[in-house]
C-alpha cells in the first residue's frame, strides 16, 4: 500500500499512477482500510510522511515544483506548511505524472454556494467587501445585527462600478449605525484560485 499525493485542485488518474508504479491494476483505498496504518489519527486525515508508516510516497510533478506544500497533520484541525524541498528530505518521494483536472467535482462545486462570515469593524468594512466583490462569485451580501437580518443585497454577475457604490454605501451606513454587525457573503461554488499549496494524500 502507497501513499500518492497530489495537489488539492487535482485528483489521481489511476490509469496513469498504474504506469508510474508499474503496476498491472490498481484502486484507491478505502478510508477503513487504512485504520490499522494510522490508528492515531483522524479518518481521511493522514500525513503523506510514508517513511514513518512504512509507505512508498509517490508525488505529482506539478507538486513538486512547488515552493511550499500544506498538509493534513492527522487531524482536521492541524496543518503542516514546509518547503517541499524539507518534505522530500523525510518522505523520499517517487515523482511521477498521474493527477488530473476534477473536472466532475469542480462542476458539483460551481452549483454549491457557500458562505463567508465576518464581523463588521470600523471604516475597512466597506473595502473588504469591495474586495471579495471584485474577486468573483459574490451573490449576496446580508447585514445581520443580534442574530436577525436587517438588510440583504442580491448581487448579479457584472455587479461592479458605479452599480455596486450605492451598495457598498448603504451597507457602510447600516454598519456605523447600528454596530456589531455581522457581515454574511453568499459565494458561488468553489473559492477564488490561490497559489497551490495544499495538498491531500490517497
Amino acid at each position: 500500500m502507497n501513499a500518492h499525493v497530489v495537489s488539492a485542485d487535482l485528483e489521481v488518474d489511476l490509469d496513469r499512477l498504474a504506469v508510474v508504479v508499474g503496476a498491472t491494476s490498481i484502486r484507491l483505498a478505502d478510508e477503513d482500510e487504512l485504520r490499522w496504518l494510522y490508528p492515531d489519527g483522524e479518518r481521511g486525515a493522514m500525513p503523506p510522511l510514508g517513511p514513518l508508516y512504512k509507505q512508498m510516497v509517490y508525488v505529482d510533478e506539478a507538486l513538486a515544483a512547488e515552493e511550499r506544500i500544506v498538509f493534513n497533520a492527522g487531524t482536521h484541525g492541524d496543518a503542516v506548511s514546509t518547503r517541499y524541498h524539507d518534505f522530500a528530505a523525510i518522505a523520499h518521494p517517487i515523482v511521477g505524472r498521474f493527477a488530473r483536472r476534477a473536472r466532475e467535482r469542480r462542476r458539483v462545486m460551481a452549483d454549491t454556494p457557500r458562505w463567508e462570515s465576518f464581523k463588521a469593524e470600523g471604516d475597512q468594512i466597506v473595502e473588504k467587501l469591495r474586495q471579495l466583490i471584485h474577486e468573483g462569485n459574490v451573490r449576496r451580501v446580508v447585514v445581520e445585527h443580534d442574530g436577525r437580518t436587517v438588510a440583504e443585497f442580491p448581487l448579479t454577475t457584472g455587479f461592479v462600478g458605479v452599480l455596486l457604490a450605492p451598495v457598498l454605501a448603504a451597507i457602510g451606513v447600516l454598519v456605523a449605525m447600528m454596530k456589531d454587525c455581522t457581515i454574511q457573503v453568499e459565494r458561488a461554488g468553489a473559492a477564488p484560485a490561490r497559489p497551490k499549496e495544499t495538498v491531500h494524500a490517497v
